[in-house]
């Protein structure tokens, strides 16, 4: 939908409300049209031969009538990549998919909108195979064309940028470490651009901003956990977000303050990272301000108080990944307390309270450990995970999501459907873990892990030691220590 910019803002917001008609999907076509045609050939060769071997023929004699580049052999490719595709023909598929892009580009423009489903289908391929460079070109591409593009109306480009969102997490624990940043800050800015679509189609104040807005402020959280996680990395966005680098070394040089480090070592100085990181998570902070100003102003009392467990979350993760000095066993960060994290907890457990809810309720949820950051936002008590035990009484916990290991703690990665019945590869494992009343882990037992290698336990007892939980709350908002969390964990490996 092209929109008229001589048009009033309300008149503007109206026509983008109706856009909104299309649903926000998150997941991917399974190409029910290449299976159903498939199941149709009745001969006793390979499942779909005689069907594909038909479209080519039909393919090829409009070739010959319309010429190579005419309109009309979209349709009909895209009707045989889809068959390739439900086949797991990979590159006959890939063929296909370039030639619709050509002929899309020649005759439509190349910001044509028609080109996002071949890109999306190309970008799922090169998954499949492992292809991350060319997959990462194409995300790219498709991330350009969303932002140029005049004809996808907003309903269409939120979920098409959540899909890219999707693929740019995967691609920052699968492609190349040297790509980190780049994939890091183009994950914020697509997060950014959904939160700048959502207020133009909804009014300021109108809560459903509120899950665009969380998702902005969990880019922000990837950027500084990841400048304190990853050194490397987290230069690398220092410098491109606040045009800091160093200088070389020279034998003139006096050091005499911090600033005359900082110029010297630009991004690598550690009060550089130490500002950077408290920079973005007081975006992360302010950003859940906002969301509780917009649950204040409709009186939405029971999103506040839920909200105000997400402001103390905010302030635990803070805490928790901020540099610690000194030689100690366990994670070299955070402080051995809630700190000032526990107000929060207990202004949210005064106003749920006042709704009615009793601490028996409460404890029903938060008396067990949360994984930090929560995936999702829940603005109702009782759309939040119950407390879960195991027949011995341990609690439990069982993320529903594969995490992405050791590039962020604590995210998770949304599923992906690939062509051909394809999977990512998980590496998984089940732990007994010892949550201190700060939420760090204290102790980890591996008890299984797949693949069940020594190299790979190991692994996999340092990325637990990452993780940050909000621990087990008391009915005061106090913390209490966890012994024996079991938790089921599966994360897509790395490079």
């Amino acid at each position: 939908m092209t929109m008229d910019h001589r048009q009033t803002t309300e008149h503007r917001r109206h026509r983008l409300r109706a856009s909104l008609a299309i649903t926000v999907l998150v997941s991917f076509t399974c190409l029910p049209a290449a299976r159903l045609l498939a199941q149709q050939s009745d001969s006793g060769a390979e499942p779909g031969t005689a069907t594909i071997a038909e479209a080519e023929a039909r393919l090829q004699e409009l070739e010959q009538d319309a010429g190579r580049f005419d309109t009309g052999l979209i349709e009909p490719l895209r009707s045989l990549a889809e068959m390739q595709l439900g086949a797991g023909r990979l590159n006959a598929a890939e063929t296909l998919l370039n030639r619709q892009l050509d002929i899309q580009r020649i005759n439509l423009g190349l910001h044509s909108a028609t080109q996002i489903p071949v890109l999306e289908n190309l970008i799922r391929l090169y998954v499949a195979r492992g292809e991350w460079e060319e997959a990462r070109d194409t995300v790219s591409h498709l991330v350009w064309i969303h932002s140029r593009s005049d004809d996808i109306n907003a309903g269409e480009q939120l979920a098409g940028l959540q899909r890219a969102r999707a693929w740019l997490m995967l691609l920052l624990q699968r492609d190349s470490s040297d790509q980190e940043a780049r994939h890091l800050l183009m994950y914020r800015d697509v997060s950014e651009r959904m939160e700048q679509l959502s207020s133009e189609l909804f009014d300021e104040k109108d809560p459903r901003r509120l899950p665009y807005l969380y998702e902005s402020s969990k880019a922000d959280l990837a950027l500084a956990l990841t400048i304190m996680q990853n050194p490397l990395t987290g230069q690398e966005i220092i410098e491109y977000v606040e045009g800091i680098r160093g200088r070389p070394m020279r034998q003139t040089y006096t050091i005499t303050s911090v600033a005359d480090l900082e110029q010297i070592y630009g991004a690598r100085a550690s009060s550089v990272s130490d500002r950077s990181f408290r920079k973005h998570m007081s975006r992360h902070a302010s950003t859940i301000d906002d969301m509780l100003d917009i649950a204040r102003e409709t009186e939405d009392r029971e999103a506040v108080a839920m909200l105000t467990m997400y402001r103390g979350d905010s302030t635990l993760l803070r805490q928790q990944y901020e540099r610690r000095s000194g030689r100690m066993a366990g994670p070299q960060r955070g402080r051995g307390s809630l700190g000032t994290a526990v107000t929060y907890y207990r202004d949210a457990f005064d106003q749920l309270r006042a709704l009615g809810y009793d601490d028996e309720m409460l404890m029903g949820h938060f008396g067990c450990p949360s994984l930090l950051p929560l995936n999702s936002l829940h603005l109702r008590l009782d759309e939040y995970p119950e407390c879960s035990f195991s027949e011995e009484g341990d609690p439990q916990l069982e993320p529903g999501s594969a995490l992405l290991g050791s590039k962020l703690p604590g995210f998770s990665h949304e599923p992906l459907s690939l062509p051909g019945n394809g999977t990512l590869d998980h590496t998984s494992g089940i732990f007994s873990l010892n949550i201190s009343t700060n939420g760090q882990v204290s102790g980890n037992k591996v008890i299984e892990a797949f693949p069940d290698e020594k190299a790979h336990r190991s692994e996999l007892r340092r990325f637990m030691e990452n993780l940050q939980f909000r621990p087990a709350l008391e009915p005061d908002g106090s913390a209490t220590r966890t012994t024996s969390l079991h938790m089921v964990v599966r994360f897509i490996s790395g490079n």
